[in-house]
């Protein structure tokens, strides 16, 4: 079984091109202008190419900002327009005809994310530090959001939707009928799985392996390529093991905090002992919930700034809640919010949301908060046994009319409680 061998050093190959191929397994081809030609690996790629790939085939695709594009077979990506330079001068414009595409955003992702636009036939896609698949075929298109979120713009209503971890939007390519949904288990993958012999023990050493072990075997080239494309190793090389993650613990139920890479500040997270709300709701009537926030502004993170939320479990909603942040630009955020209950948390949308300090720095113009309960969910009335902890996305107007955004995750721990 041929082998193809990966070489991932990117800062010095990545120079001229925008981008370049790294891993391949089956045909694919390039236009440039009116010349097609077959790509291999190492192949470099500029403004204005298309890629093709054909039947059973997987090609990996890394870009100079360390964006991770996997594509599928019979897919038709071009690479519209794409300028790397720094947190001011930087954007990404492709489309994706047809096919499926999995993506990890690089720098650009992070540093602008209004700059960072993948374009469909029925509307367009852009990020906050995330990964996500988007599969195209003739009736229909569907966006999955794998971490962090992405915000998908239809074509016709010119509505945003705000899809974070999880939830998955379906359209119909020629009703352009819309609907959100949680991610199935099947929609996660790229498609028929490349077939190698080599690939459960190629996979399993390569991943039982030391970090700094990892590194090495993918910068010599010792990974063989279809276990790379099978299992996304590339995907965990090159984003994960480059990134630190940054830990705030509130009590022993749930974590949060973000990942970052190099200094700069990135995906938050919020994770840990789920329950759900209707059992916290077995023995709560009433419960409030104050804690600690993390905030990250164009990569500088930032622990000023609190949280507190008011559930109702008899009337299942987020009575009232209050988000004070001061991000790392040093701007004042004040915002409230209502909600609704549903499965282990509650997510709220930006209509629910609303300025709370019309002397604070920032305008709000939009976003999402969502959280999820942990703890046992038996009763306790002693403070800070369990909590609610989740992730952030707000957009606003500074003092200066200047569009600024800020996410971020919190942890909260229950402060009162009334029992049924």
């Amino acid at each position: 079984m041929k082998s193809l061998l990966l070489l991932l050093i990117m800062t010095s190959s990545l120079c001229a091109a925008i981008g370049k191929v790294y891993a391949i397994f089956g045909h694919a081809t390039l236009q440039r202008d009116s010349t097609k030609s077959s790509l291999k690996l190492g192949s470099s790629l500029d403004v204005k190419d298309i890629i093709m790939t054909s039947k059973n085939t997987r090609m990996q695709v890394i870009f100079k900002d360390r964006t991770i594009i996997t594509l599928g077979e019979k897919s038709h990506l071009a690479l519209k327009a794409y300028h790397y330079d720094n947190r001011d001068n930087s954007h990404l414009n492709f489309e994706l005809k047809k096919g499926t595409m999995k993506t990890v955003t690089g720098n650009i992702g992070e540093w602008a994310p209004q700059s960072f636009i993948i374009a469909t036939k029925t509307g367009k896609i852009s990020v906050k530090g995330t990964s996500f698949i988007l599969k195209i075929t003739d009736k229909q298109t569907k966006l999955a959001t794998l971490s962090g979120e992405t915000y998908y713009t239809d074509k016709t209503t010119k509505k945003r939707h705000t899809l974070t971890k999880n939830r998955q939007l379906t359209q119909h390519n020629y009703t352009k009928q819309l609907y959100l949904s949680s991610l199935a288990q099947e929609d996660m993958n790229m498609g028929k799985p490349i077939k190698s012999p080599s690939k459960s023990k190629l996979t399993n050493t390569f991943l039982s392996k030391s970090v700094s072990q990892q590194k090495d075997e993918i910068q010599t080239g010792l990974v063989n390529e279809k276990s790379f494309l099978e299992d996304d190793v590339a995907l965990l090389a090159t984003t994960t093991l480059n990134q630190n993650r940054v830990s705030h613990d509130h009590n022993k139920h749930f974590t949060y905090g973000y990942w970052e890479s190099g200094g700069i500040a990135a995906t938050p997270f919020a994770e840990g002992d789920e329950v759900s709300a209707s059992v916290v709701g077995t023995y709560r009537a009433l419960a409030s919930y104050s804690g600690g926030i993390t905030s990250i502004s164009n990569g500088v993170a930032s622990q000023v700034g609190d949280i507190f939320i008011d559930a109702d479990f008899l009337n299942g909603t987020i009575s009232s809640g209050t988000l004070n942040i001061t991000d790392g630009q040093n701007q004042v955020w004040g915002v409230g919010f209502t909600g609704t209950l549903t499965g282990n948390g509650f997510t709220v949308s930006d209509t629910e949301i609303y300025d709370t300090n019309g002397g604070d720095d920032i305008t709000y113009t939009g976003g999402t908060i969502n959280g999820t309960f942990y703890g046992t969910g038996s009763y306790d009335p002693v403070p800070g046994q369990d909590g609610v902890a989740g992730t952030f996305n707000l957009s606003g107007t500074n003092l200066s009319t200047q569009e600024v955004q800020v996410d971020g995750s919190y942890g909260a721990v229950n402060s009162n409680v009334t029992p049924q």
